[in-house]
């Protein structure tokens, strides 16, 4: 008797999970937005400009900057954005064409990326007073972990 429970147990299980998948139409809309592939990009479909504009207003609200100050943050944002931008699709036609980076090109993006983090960090600290500077830093320091924390949550995933 147990035996055959076993048995048609197994093929109650494997016969739900050989269902066939959904088509698109009978997806529900909660499912799509769930698997979207650009969801964490809200600032895709916007202009370089507009991107660093919002982000400026942004910081202005958290550091309580001054006219001056916002319009020079607003000027380093739109060069940073700009370049990310660039860097972003660069490596995405290589990801396209399948090819990987050999070792000194990686090395090279990678010292290359952290110049570019440390001119923007010596300009951000000349723009701001010690206080925002730090408040800045503390922000900063809150993305990292987030972005950390959610790597890890989505690599412990898969």
């Amino acid at each position: 008797m147990k035996t055959l429970v076993s048995i048609l147990a197994f093929f109650t299980v494997v016969g739900i999970s050989a269902q066939e998948p959904q088509d698109d139409e009978q997806r529900s809309p909660r499912h799509e937005k769930r698997f979207m592939k650009d969801r964490h990009h809200p600032y895709k479909d916007m202009t370089v400009e507009q991107v660093a504009d919002l982000k400026a207003k942004k910081l202005t609200l958290f550091l309580d900057l001054n006219d001056a100050q916002e319009s020079k943050v607003e000027a380093l944002l739109i060069d940073e954005t700009a370049r990310m931008r660039s860097e972003r699709e660069a490596m995405k036609e290589v990801r396209d064409k399948g090819e990987k980076l050999s070792a000194d090109e990686r090395y090279s993006k990678m010292a290359e990326g952290l110049d570019e983090k440390i001119e923007f960090k010596r300009n951000m600290k000349d723009i701001l007073n010690d206080q925002q500077y730090a408040k800045w830093l503390e922000l900063e320091e809150k993305k990292h972990k987030m972005k950390k924390r959610f790597r890890a949550k989505r690599h412990a995933k898969r």
